[in-house]
């Protein structure tokens, strides 16, 4: 794989700026392949209605395999219909700007959630924690039973199931975002980076983190594993610290130079006793934890995440206080 050399030029991407039907409105997020914006879809008749827009940054968009893993997300993202996961509307291409549009979500990442409540020494309710838990494995479960025309499984596995890529609602519902690394069996892409991890190792189930073959038990380790920093508070273990994109322990490692090979091995450590085999398991699991620790039925799980002064209005407050 190579990236194009060729001079990059300045991104036209700005408010105000459309691309067919949608008027940028604000920058929302910025990752390593992709930028996220607020925008607002028009239509006739006054129609108007908040999207989010994701597009490849200016300095990739040049670059074949760039473009094929943006076009491999779209398609296999847009093939899921769940609550759980944020809903894949349109695929489009102005003045060589390759743009996805999704829904927007009213509400913020779990990680800047669980920041706020940091900060505020504050933790969120287990049950809480719990019911966000039984929301990604719905979603994740969709996402690996999906299957091609001819009715065969993809074999999609998410690989970075973590809180930033984890968005909650003001209304309490999680939902799950990004399949841009996603293995699934049609990538015309072909797999992503071989030799080189892909997502957040302090997530990553111990198979991920040793470079080795994955499937959809990963995912579940992550659903299981990251949430949340509350949880781990609230039961005394220490929280770990982020790390990007790291090679595999027996990959470019060599005497003298710090490597991750020790978060790989404390991983494949903790992979020793019983585990959760299914997201069925986990989702039974957080949902019974929902029921037990609110007391009443799951009314604090559905609606306590909403209450909670650590979920900020972003859609308002990017939109000039308009609801959409």
């Amino acid at each position: 794989m190579r990236v194009s050399l060729r001079p990059e030029r300045p991104s036209p991407l700005m408010p105000g700026y459309r691309l067919d039907r949608y008027e940028l409105l604000a920058p929302v997020a910025e990752g390593g392949m992709g930028e996220v914006w607020l925008a607002r879809q028009k239509g006739k008749h006054g129609f108007e209605k908040l999207v989010a827009i994701k597009t490849l940054l200016r300095k990739l968009a040049s670059d074949d395999h760039f473009r094929q893993m943006f076009l491999d997300e779209s398609r296999i993202a847009s093939r899921i219909e769940h609550e759980n996961v944020a809903k894949i509307l349109d695929l489009g291409e102005e003045s060589d700007v390759l743009y996805l549009v999704m829904e927007w979500v009213d509400g913020d990442a779990l990680s800047r959630i669980e920041r706020i409540v940091t900060k505020k020494e504050e933790t969120l309710p287990v049950a809480i924690c719990a019911k966000l838990i039984a929301d990604i494995c719905g979603g994740l479960h969709v996402a690996h039973e999906l299957r091609g025309p001819d009715g065969v499984e993809l074999g999609v596995v998410h690989r970075d199931v973590s809180p930033q890529n984890i968005l909650v609602t003001t209304g309490g519902v999680a939902k799950l975002i990004d399949f841009g690394i996603a293995k699934a069996r049609d990538r015309a892409s072909g797999d992503t980076s071989e030799g080189l991890l892909k997502g957040k190792i302090e997530y990553m189930a111990p198979e991920q983190a040793l470079g080795q073959r994955v499937d959809r038990r990963a995912d579940v380790w992550g659903a299981g594993d990251h949430p949340l920093p509350s949880v781990r508070r609230q039961a005394g273990v220490q929280s770990r610290e982020p790390a990007g994109d790291v090679e595999p322990p027996h990959v470019g490692a060599s005497a003298g130079t710090p490597s991750r090979s020790h978060s790989a091995s404390d991983r494949r450590g903790r992979e020793e006793g019983p585990r959760v085999q299914g997201r069925r398991s986990l989702c039974d699991r957080a949902r019974h934890a929902a029921r037990a620790q609110s007391g009443d039925g799951g009314g604090e799980a559905r609606g306590g995440a909403s209450r909670h002064r650590g979920v900020p209005r972003r859609a308002h407050r990017r939109a000039g206080g308009k609801a959409p």
